[in-house]
Formats: C-alpha cells, structure tokens, sequence
C-alpha cells in the first residue's frame, strides 16, 4: 500500500512512477525487476522510492489494486450500459475483452 506520502504527489508525478513500475515489471521476470530502473525511468531518487513504497512487492500490489479498481469501473459502465442485467453485461465485457486482445 503507498504511503500518504505517494498518494499526495502532484498526478504527474504519481503518473510517472507508475508508468515506469508497469514498464519494468512487464519487461521483466519479477526477481529480475529492478528499482534502479524505475526510479530512473520516472526520475525520482532511491530514498523517495522507499518514502512512497516499502519496497517493489508493495508496489506491485498498488499496481494490482489500481488495474482492479479500473476493471471495476469499467465493468460497472457496462452494467449501466445494460440497464443493471448482469448477464448481458458479462457477455458484452467478454466480446470486448476477446475483441481487444485479437487486436493488440
């Protein structure tokens, strides 16, 4: 979980971070990902990495929780979308899922 600390940063900043922690850890095995890179890449130093995060697991973990809360608000766009029915909402989530990674 960030700290307060993180979570008080200007969105850029915050953006940039991030940015960088999803860049290395899907170019990389996750023994092999390194903050020295990320901290490069979003250009912050290593002392503020460890004032925002405790160490690469709980950035990982931020990484996760934010891909869910978007999934969540985007599933919940769809179900509003489908006035509420949750099934066809599920079938339409699963068109555009298959639809997006035939495409990417």
């Amino acid at each position: 979980m960030p700290t307060q600390r993180f979570l008080n940063l200007e969105e850029e900043k915050r953006r940039r971070i991030l940015e960088a922690a999803k860049k290395e850890f899907s170019s990389y095995d996750y023994d092999k990902v390194s903050i020295n890179r990320i901290i490069q890449e979003s250009d912050i130093s290593r002392g503020a990495f460890y004032t925002y995060f405790l160490d690469k697991d709980d950035l990982l973990v931020h990484l996760f929780e934010a891909e869910e809360d978007k999934a969540v608000r985007y599933f919940m766009e769809i179900m509003q979308r489908n006035q509420g029915d949750f099934f066809q909402s599920i079938q339409e989530w699963c068109r555009i899922t298959i639809h997006m990674l035939h495409h990417n």
